[in-house]
């Protein structure tokens, strides 16, 4: 079994330059406890396809080629990803051909090699129709790390062992698996649903594994260290708790909970590691 990729620890919805830098400043802490920041951008459907404006706002979702400037750096030790969603059905009912490879080229296009990762988000890939669009990704940009996000119905349709198995499907294709029956509504992290998943996939597969759910501060404190005490390579990623409103009015990354949830995850790491 080939070695895992590099642990992370998530910041979903990020749109500011200036918010990136700041948050840069715990990369180095992050990179001593084994971990590398992930910083996602939110690629979806209605405002990377039709580039219109969707009801969370361009503070959280940018429109068009808007996306070309939202996400900086060139590191190659951190994770900078596009987090997607494709609605196929809304393609089709368009009359829109290679919708998927034409989505993803689309988006290259506009950010170039700021981006280096992929995040999959709400995609059936639990039916096997994505094993192309995967390599397409691949032979295009080989560099580009695919995140596959399996989500609370895929989770309770098959369950651990069945949708594993499945993920090994894109053995060699996939490079990290998060298991997420939140998907940014801030719904609490279930440890005890998600840890017959993050446990089979440890067994069966190669891949690296991560949880995400309303993570925030207080949940990484409260929760997160029962399942780091038996996987401490785990990865986690939080959105919908980062984006409550500090009084604004702005969706934006609320940066004082960020940076709590920051330097709650390094506590935490660092405590797993050295049980």
């Amino acid at each position: 079994m080939t070695e895992r990729p590099k642990p992370y620890v998530g910041i979903s919805g990020v749109v500011n330059p200036v918010q990136q830098i700041e948050l840069r400043g715990f990369a180095g802490d992050l990179q001593r406890s084994g971990r590398q920041l992930a910083l996602g951008v939110k690629a979806v459907h209605k405002t990377q396809w039709l580039d219109i404006e969707n009801k969370y706002g361009r503070d959280w979702y940018p429109v068009g080629d808007e996306i070309g400037v939202t996400v900086t750096g060139d590191s190659d030790d951190e994770l900078r990803v596009a987090q997607i969603f494709l609605d196929r059905i809304d393609a089709i009912n368009r009359g829109e051909k290679e919708y998927e490879r034409r989505f993803v080229d689309k988006l290259l296009g506009r950010a170039g090699h700021t981006l280096n990762a992929f995040q999959f988000d709400l995609l059936p890939w639990d039916s096997r129709a994505y094993t192309n669009l995967f390599l397409h990704i691949k032979q295009a940009r080989p560099d580009i790390k695919i995140l596959l996000q399996a989500h609370k119905q895929q989770m309770a349709r098959h369950g651990p062992y069945e949708l594993v198995r499945r993920l090994n499907w894109y053995d060699g294709l996939v490079d990290y698996v998060l298991f997420d029956a939140s998907h940014g509504t801030g719904a609490r992290l279930d440890v005890e649903a998600l840890t017959p998943f993050v446990e089979t996939a440890y067994r069966q597969t190669s891949v690296g594994i991560g949880v995400a759910g309303g993570l925030n501060a207080t949940i990484v404190e409260q929760d997160l260290p029962q399942l780091l005490r038996s996987y401490p390579t785990l990865s986690f990623d939080a959105e919908g708790q980062l984006h409550r409103n500090d009084g604004s009015g702005s969706n934006t990354l609320n940066m004082a909970a960020t940076k709590d949830y920051l330097a709650a995850a390094i506590t935490a790491i660092n405590a797993a590691h050295q049980r």
